[in-house]
C-alpha cells in the first residue's frame, strides 16, 4: 500500500513537471513563429510597397511573384510534406523562419531574376513549411485536459502579422526608401530572432510522425 501510494506520488510529480515543461516549449514556440509570421506579413507589406516604387516593372514584378509562389505551393506541397515527415517539427519551423528571413535579404537583389526566383521558393517552402506543422507540434505539447488552451493561446502567434507592417512602415519612414538595403536587413534580422527560439522549444526525445497525419493534409 505504501509502494503504491509512494508510486502515485512520483507518477504525479513527474506529469506535473512536465506539464510545465511543455508549457514553457509552447511559450517558446508562440514567441518563436510570431517572428516567422512577422516576416511572412512583409510580403504584402513592405515589400510591395518597395517594389511598386519601381513603377509598371514593380507592379508586373510583384504579380509575377505572387503567381510564382501560388504555383511553386502546388507542385511541391506534397513532396516537401513527404520528404520532411520524418523531421522533428521544432526544427522544421525553424528552417521555415530561416527561409522567410532570408527572403528579406534577397529582396535586396530585386529585380535580379536568380534573385526573384529565389526569393519565391524560399518563401513558398516557408509558408509550407509553417502551415504543415504549426498545429502539429502544439498538438504534440498538450494532453487532452489543456488541448484546447494550448491551441487557443497557439493563436497569439499572429501578433506577428500586426507588428510586421508596423515595424516595417516605422523604418521606412524614419529611414527612407534610400537606405532600403538597411531596412530590410533590419526586417531580416528581427525575423532570424525566432529561429533559435523554435529550436529549444524541441523536445528531447525525437518525435515519431504518424504517415497518417500527413496523408490527411
Amino acid at each position: 500500500m505504501v509502494n503504491k501510494t509512494i508510486y502515485c506520488s512520483i507518477h504525479y510529480e513527474k506529469k506535473y513537471f512536465n506539464q510545465k515543461k511543455n508549457f514553457f516549449r509552447l511559450i517558446l514556440l508562440i514567441v518563436g513563429v510570431s517572428f516567422s509570421y512577422f516576416g511572412y506579413s512583409l510580403f504584402n507589406s513592405t515589400i510591395s510597397q518597395y517594389l511598386s516604387r519601381l513603377g509598371e516593372n514593380g507592379v508586373e514584378t510583384y504579380s509575377s511573384l505572387l503567381s510564382l509562389s501560388a504555383l511553386a505551393i502546388i507542385i511541391f506541397q506534397f513532396p516537401i510534406i513527404h520528404l520532411t515527415r520524418t523531421i522533428q517539427s521544432n526544427c522544421i519551423l525553424a528552417v521555415s523562419n530561416l527561409l522567410f528571413s532570408s527572403c528579406l535579404f534577397i529582396v535586396n537583389l530585386f529585380p535580379n531574376y536568380l534573385a526573384l526566383i529565389t526569393f519565391t521558393l524560399f518563401y513558398s517552402f516557408g509558408e509550407l513549411l509553417l502551415g504543415s506543422r504549426l498545429d502539429y507540434t502544439v498538438d504534440q505539447l498538450a494532453n487532452e485536459n489543456n488541448k484546447a488552451l494550448f491551441f487557443s493561446l497557439a493563436e497569439l502567434t499572429k501578433i506577428g502579422s500586426t507588428m510586421g507592417p508596423i515595424i516595417g512602415g516605422v523604418l521606412v519612414s524614419y529611414l527612407g526608401w534610400n537606405n532600403h538595403i538597411i531596412i530590410f536587413c533590419m526586417l531580416g534580422i528581427i525575423t532570424l530572432l525566432g529561429s533559435p527560439l523554435l529550436y529549444f522549444s524541441r523536445q528531447k526525445k525525437a518525435e515519431s510522425v504518424h504517415p497518417s497525419f500527413y496523408d490527411s493534409t
